[in-house]
This record gives C-alpha cells, sequence and structure tokens, in this order.
C-alpha cells in the first residue's frame, strides 16, 4: 500500500466522509509509519489477508482483531478444568472475546462425534462468552443476539451428539428466542444462518420429525454457505433419508455431496464420512457386490484418516457385505469381535444395534438359541434408552417373543430397522 497513493478526487471524497477512502489513506499511513504500524497494523494485515473489505468500518476491525486473538485466548482457557474456565470467562475481561466464542463454537462442532461429552462442555464455555459480552463489544446488540444463538446452537447440537434430545431442544428453544428477532432485524450478517438451520435440521431428524428436517435442509442449502458446509449439509439430507429408509435416494443425496467435495475444500473428514457413509448404505440396501468392490478404496481413506472407531464401524459394515455375499461364519466371528469392541468403548447403543443384527443372522441360519441369545443381550441396553412408542413397543414385542420363544426373522428384522433409524 505505501505506493498507493490517494488522487485528488479521493482526497474530496475523503474530506465527504467517503469511507473506502478514509479507509485507503489508513492503510497507506499505517503502511509507511513504524510507530503507526506498532499499534494498529492488525488491520493492515487482516486486509492484506482478505478479512477486511475496503469499505470497513470499526465494527469490522474489531471483530477481526478478536478473531485473530482468538486461538491465543482458547489455549489458555484450555490449560484449566472446565469449572475453572467458566469461572474465568466470568471474572477476566480479556477473555470476553467475540473471536473466541466464535472458535469454541467451531471446535465443538469438530468433537461432536468423536467426543459429545467434551463438544458439549466446549460449547458451553462458548454460550458463557456470548453471555457475557456487551453491546458494542464490537457489535450492535442485533449481531450479539445472533452470537448468543449461533452458540446456543453449537449447545444443541453437542446435547443432541449425546443423545440428550430433551436437553438439545430446549437448547434450541432458547437460541431461537435469541436468533428470531436479531434474524428479522438484520438477516444473516454473520454468515450464520446455514449452520444455525443444519443444526436444528439434525436435531428434527433425531426427533424423527423427518418432514420438518428436510424442510430446514432445503433451506440450509438455500443460504449462504461455501461448499465445504454445503457437503455436511448434503450429508446431513442422505442421514436424514437413510433414517427415513429410503436409502437408493440417500446413496443419491451422497453422489451430490461427493461432487461438492470436489469444487470446494476436501477436508479429510467429510472424505472419509462420505466414503463410509456410502459403504454403510450400500451394505444395508443389499448391494453387495458393489459395496465390496468400493470396500478397499474406504478402508485405505480409513486407515489414513480415521480413529480407531472409525475403523471399527467400517468392520462391521465389511462384516455385513461378508454375510450378504454367503460367508455367514466369517462373518459372524467379525460381527461378535466388534461387539465385543463396542461394549469395551462404552458404545452401548451401537453394540445393541449389532447384538440385533447377530439375531437375524442366527435366526436366518434357523439357530434359534444363537437368536435367543443375541436378543437378550440387546434387550436391557434398547430398555434403558428407548424413548417414545414405536421403540418402547418394539422392546414389548422383543421381550414377549423371547419369553414365548416364537422370535421370527420378520420380528427381528423389524425390531432392527426400527432402532437403527433411532439415533440415541
Amino acid at each position: 500500500m505505501k505506493d498507493t497513493h490517494l488522487t485528488h478526487e479521493e482526497i474530496e471524497d475523503l474530506l465527504d466522509d467517503d469511507p473506502e477512502a478514509r479507509n485507503r489513506l489508513l492503510l497507506h499511513h499505517l503502511t509507511v509509519c513504524p510507530g503507526c504500524f506498532a499499534v494498529a497494523g492488525y488491520i493492515l494485515d487482516l486486509h492484506r489477508e482478505g478479512k477486511l473489505d475496503d469499505d470497513f468500518s470499526i465494527t469490522a476491525i474489531g471483530l477481526g482483531k478478536s478473531r485473530l486473538e482468538a486461538p491465543a485466548l482458547r489455549d489458555q482457557l484450555h490449560r484449566h478444568s472446565f469449572e475453572r474456565q467458566k469461572a474465568l470467562v466470568a471474572d477476566t475481561s480479556r477473555f470476553k472475546s467475540w473471536g473466541l466464542a466464535e472458535l469454541l463454537c467451531l471446535q465443538s462442532e469438530e468433537e461432536a462425534a468423536g467426543d459429545p461429552k467434551k463438544a458439549a462442555e466446549i460449547a458451553e464455555i462458548a454460550v458463557a462468552v456470548a453471555l457475557a459480552l456487551g453491546e458494542n463489544e464490537p457489535a450492535e446488540k442485533h449481531w450479539l443476539h445472533l452470537l448468543r444463538a449461533y452458540a446456543y446452537a453449537h449447545l444443541a447440537n453437542a446435547r443432541r451428539a449425546e443423545g440428550n434430545l430433551w436437553a438439545a431442544e430446549d437448547a434450541f428453544i432458547v437460541a431461537d428466542s435469541w436468533w428470531t428477532p436479531a434474524f428479522q432485524d438484520v438477516g444473516d450478517v454473520l454468515g450464520y444462518e446455514a449452520r444455525f438451520l443444519a443444526f436444528k435440521a439434525s436435531l428434527r431428524r433425531d426427533e424423527r420429525r423427518f418432514e420438518d428436517a428436510l424442510d430446514l435442509i432445503e433451506e440450509a442449502l438455500e443460504a449462504d454457505a461455501p461448499s465445504s458446509l454445503k457437503v455436511r449439509i448434503l450429508i446431513n439430507k442422505a442421514k436424514t433419508y437413510e433414517e427415513i429408509g429410503d436409502l437408493e435416494t440417500a446413496i443419491e443425496v451422497l453422489k451430490e455431496a461427493e461432487s461438492h467435495a470436489q469444487e470446494g475444500d476436501r477436508d479429510p473428514r467429510v472424505l472419509l464420512c462420505l466414503a463410509q457413509n456410502r459403504l454403510d448404505y450400500l451394505s444395508k440396501a443389499e448391494r453387495y457386490m458393489e459395496a465390496k468392490l468400493a470396500l478397499a478404496d474406504v478402508e485405505e481413506i480409513a486407515r489414513e484418516l480415521g480413529t480407531r472407531l472409525d475403523r471399527l464401524r467400517l468392520r462391521w459394515t465389511d462384516a455385513r457385505i461378508t454375510r450378504g455375499l454367503g460367508n455367514t461364519e466369517e462373518a459372524i466371528a467379525s460381527l461378535q469381535e466388534v461387539h465385543e469392541n463396542l461394549v469395551a468403548e462404552g458404545l452401548l447403543y451401537d453394540a445393541a444395534l449389532l447384538a440385533l443384527e447377530l439375531a437375524l443372522v442366527f435366526t436366518e441360519i434357523h439357530q434359534p438359541s444363537g437368536t435367543k441369545e443375541w436378543v437378550k443381550a440387546a434387550l436391557p441396553i434398547l430398555t434403558s434408552l428407548s424413548v417414545g412408542r414405536e421403540t418402547l413397543a418394539a422392546v414389548s414385542l422383543l421381550a414377549k417373543a423371547v419369553e414365548e420363544e416364537r422370535l421370527t426373522v420378520e420380528l427381528v428384522s423389524q425390531a432392527l430397522d426400527v432402532f437403527r433409524r433411532v439415533k440415541q
């Protein structure tokens, strides 16, 4: 900027309080004056990095500076226990940071799939930070209300991932109370809308309000969002169709998501999710040969990018494919080993679903003792975690069938279908 001088006309505009001309003068000054750069050089850095438009305002500068400082503040917070973090946010002015609230929201979202409890704690701190901020620190009140809604939506997402749908709904009621009037006043000025709607769609899906979920997903896709976020929203859409039971549509939606992934940021976790979900849906749709042909590529991605749990779930899908291709004994051995690992990891609902899959296999090969054994292994977990009439009815039917020794392929298959669609 040091050689980018103002023209006579721009100087006249500056005198007329033209913001772009004023900003060019400020940037020019920061470029040529070391003393001023030492005080406010971050403004020039933000502009050079594309984080400030040419007509930037004092609010935009404040937000940019806050976001620039946020990683260091987050690292300082994370040195302390959860309770101490809450106290620091309440009592220490430097942690009352807009950028910190946004960064904690992002971290909570990233943690939700692998460690929902940690995600919920991080989101609680994000909420505390957003509530601690005052008006014009650095943005006006409706912008601040959008931030608070955004933080509560992330808390709802983490609670949903934990399986606590009541707490998730409560958090979203608060989020909506902040969001609705503020959004009506200023719109999507902060770019939060697509993610906010996508989180609500996920909650509606897990509540089995599928029509509402799909409507929200379409709204989220129409909102202003980068390709990387659109991919995640489409994964959510595919998952919704899977839980409805429309596996063919779910597979087609994943193809659309893959096309967006080619255009946007190729996030390794997203690529793994796309590959694993497609393989899972193919196996559940009994397209076993197609799934088998895709398996090697997915295994390679999982080895490079996946966690231990990712690889465990992939072995589950692999065993289902093996069974579908007629290798029953090998499939049973693999499924039993995966079941042991799921129990060891504390993934009890997944373990119960797998027990039902094993019960179905034993029913199909006419080994009633094996069927009874695996249904009885699943029942205590399903009884403790089930909510809603349909799931409770499925548990009741299974328990009665065990007692009366009349378990059938149809009964176990129907129960498995019910519980697969209900995310705990």
